[in-house]
């Protein structure tokens, strides 16, 4: 039986959705990458 392929998260959608649980934790800065960072 072939393995189940698990479709990636979607780091921006959840990042999004979980905006106020992660803005409230003390280690959000390893969550969230910096700003200038994207392209």
């Amino acid at each position: 039986a072939k393995p189940k392929l698990i479709e990636p998260i979607d780091y921006e959608n959840v990042i999004v959705q979980k905006k106020t649980q992660i803005l409230n934790d003390a280690l959000r800065e390893m969550l969230l990458f910096p700003y200038d960072d994207f392209q």
